[in-house]
């Protein structure tokens, strides 16, 4: 008798642990968001003292980027240069240096991070630019409009989807960027989205 009763038993456990819900559900798999940055490449002249003057290999345009986030309306999610990496220094780029096979402007890969999957809606960017170095000028200081933030806000819808890549590629005019302004050279930082592509992981 004792031991049809606790057949009883454990089949009831059986069947009640089989049907209970922890309430803990596994959490999704993060994605992956690449951010390539790289000069606009309808964009290689610029007016000085009223001479057009076109873009050449030997000249440099260093920007800084140096904060990056990734916003889920109010969330955000910090943006990094590697997977690997925990925090950010900060990198400086030259936004006019070239490809010599294609005389593109070169793509940067300014950040690559795990983040959650979802739906985006901005990207903002820390951008700075100390000075421009063109033909045989000599270095033009430039300076972020008084008004301006250092960051730069850009306002987009995108997705990430778990175990996916999200590859946004953004152009920065290097020199519709720059307005003379009395005395001085203003960086307004006009950065376009180019492309947003979800690809699968390897």
């Amino acid at each position: 008798m004792k031991k049809i009763l606790w057949i009883i038993v454990g089949a009831f456990v059986v069947i009640f642990f089989n049907n209970c819900s922890t309430g803990v559900e596994s959490s999704p798999k993060p994605g992956i968001l690449q951010v390539i940055l790289h000069g606009d490449d309808s964009d290689t002249s610029i007016v000085i003292i009223d001479e057009t003057y076109s873009v050449d290999t030997s000249d440099v345009f260093m920007i800084h980027i140096f904060e990056g986030k990734a916003y889920q309306n109010k969330k955000y999610a910090e943006l990094f240069p590697t997977l690997d990496a925990y925090h950010n220094p900060g990198h400086s780029y030259n936004i006019l240096a070239r490809d010599s096979t294609n005389q593109l402007y070169l793509r940067y890969k300014i950040f690559e991070t795990y983040v959650p999957p979802g739906n985006y809606t901005r990207l903002q960017i820390g951008i700075t630019a100390k000075e421009l170095r063109i033909g045989e000028f000599d270095p033009i200081p430039v300076f972020l409009p008084p008004e301006d933030s250092l960051l730069v806000n850009i306002d987009f819808n995108f997705s990430v989807e778990p175990d996916h890549i999200t590859q946004i590629d953004l152009a920065l005019s290097p020199f519709r960027s720059i307005q003379r302004y009395k005395d001085m050279y203003l960086f307004k930082r006009i950065v376009e989205v180019q492309s947003v592509k979800i690809l699968k992981r390897k």
